[in-house]
């Protein structure tokens, strides 16, 4: 199949020529192809990753430093004027930095009991110092 070795001369091609140094638009524009198809084989090869951009170094450790401090991602975004899909987004891709703390056992079975007596996510969570959103994506994951 004469079709399947020119898609893997091209793959090869694609990630030497990243390895030379060429930029992704570079690759897409001397190939032929999109740019779309260039991050596509550079994922599959393990050659993509994520960068930083150099202005938003400083944003980005301000909101890793407000995370570690407590603060929300609601919170943060507010502070900082940038979206929560922003923080989250810098949280977990760029620093791998768990948004969601770990939730001890002890505050799982709490909130079970606030359930069985009939009290609402909202009340649970203002008991259990959680979001009603979390108490219910605990409840969920629990009954699985």
């Amino acid at each position: 199949m004469p079709w399947v070795e020119e898609k893997e001369r091209i793959k090869k091609r694609i990630v030497s020529m990243r390895r030379r140094g060429c930029s992704i638009s570079n690759i897409a524009e001397t190939l032929e192809i999109s740019p779309t198809k260039v991050h596509m084989v550079l994922a599959k090869s393990g050659m993509f990753f994520v960068r930083r951009r150099p202005g938003n170094n400083r944003r980005n450790d301000q909101i890793i430093s407000m995370r570690r401090k407590g603060f929300t991602l609601g919170e943060i975004a507010k502070r900082l004027g940038v979206s929560s899909t922003t923080v989250h987004y810098v949280l977990t891709v760029l620093s791998h930095f768990p948004v969601a703390p770990g939730i001890s056992k002890r505050t799982i079975n709490r909130i079970f009991a606030l359930r069985n007596r009939g009290a609402s996510l909202r009340e649970i969570g203002s008991a259990v110092e959680l979001n009603f959103g979390t108490v219910g994506r605990i409840l969920r994951q629990q009954r699985r």
